[in-house]
């Protein structure tokens, strides 16, 4: 696995690993803060995300980093960077499927008509 580390002033981007999935759980518990992206809901469904992410990086498609809180190295999140390039990208063979969408339990909240509710969509980050 790579092990580039990205500093920053309040955070710190860390190589995803099989040891992110307990502080990924725990960042994902309060499910209004991910009302626009798909989010593993319990462990298994963490440690198939962790592992959909490595396999995609052994593939050459993305690199995958845990985002720490550096205040208390806290898991707060993860990210990746993709390999943009020219032309389509296959899938890989080892991806798995999206994780069950975090709104999706929420009473009376329903995907917009233009976007199928297994269709990922992107977080507004700031």
């Amino acid at each position: 696995m790579d092990d580039t580390v990205l500093e920053g002033r309040l955070v710190r981007l860390e190589p995803l690993g099989e040891h992110h999935i307990d502080g990924l759980v725990a960042a994902a518990a309060d499910r209004s803060a991910y009302q626009w992206t798909f989010v593993p809901g319990n462990a298994a469904e963490a440690a198939r995300y962790v592992a959909t992410a490595r396999a995609w990086q052994r593939d050459g498609s993305a690199l995958p980093f845990a985002i720490v809180r550096r205040e208390d190295d806290r898991v707060v999140g993860s990210t990746r960077v993709w390999n943009a390039g020219p032309g389509p990208r296959p899938i890989p063979a080892t991806a798995a499927p999206p994780p069950t969408p975090a709104r999706s339990a929420t009473p009376g909240w329903r995907a917009p008509p233009f976007a199928p509710a297994s269709t990922p969509r992107p977080r507004r980050c700031c």
